[in-house]
């Protein structure tokens, strides 16, 4: 994502991408479906394959505290749902699930499936500088 906001901007709401009407697929993502208080995509690029995300669509929120007790009763399912979701699609052999907020600061996970045979197997993938990955579509 190129020419966005401040951080701190977009932290404010201001010029969030993910709180925009966010089209079914565009140069990032597919929309899968959508969820109790989330969607869930699959993101075009598919370094390690079935690799999706989960974006809150309850309101601009950057932090899980900042959501009342059953907006993030709901999250959470709609997050363990995701998860099963892309285990029994993609037959990982296992899962990592991602909060990091540090780019796009919108309440979002990524999910990432690992596969024993994946060139970082063992290790975390950013160690590695996006320049870096190989990049599947």
């Amino acid at each position: 994502m190129t020419n966005l906001p401040s951080w701190d901007e977009l932290k404010r709401g201001v010029g969030c991408p993910l709180c925009a009407l966010r089209p079914s697929y565009n140069e990032y993502v597919f929309l899968v479906r959508k969820l109790r208080v989330s969607t869930l995509y699959l993101t075009r690029g598919q370094t390690y394959r079935g690799s999706c995300g989960l974006v809150a669509d309850l309101k601009h929120v950057v932090y899980i505290s900042e959501l009342e007790r059953e907006q993030w009763a709901l999250l959470a399912q709609d997050l363990w749902d995701a998860v099963h979701a892309v285990l029994k699609a993609f037959a990982p052999d296992h899962i990592n699930v991602e909060r990091l907020g540090n780019t796009v600061p919108h309440l979002h996970w990524g999910l990432i499936p690992r596969y024993k045979n994946d060139r970082r197997w063992g290790h975390p993938i950013w160690t590695t500088e996006r320049s870096e990955m190989k990049h599947t579509r």
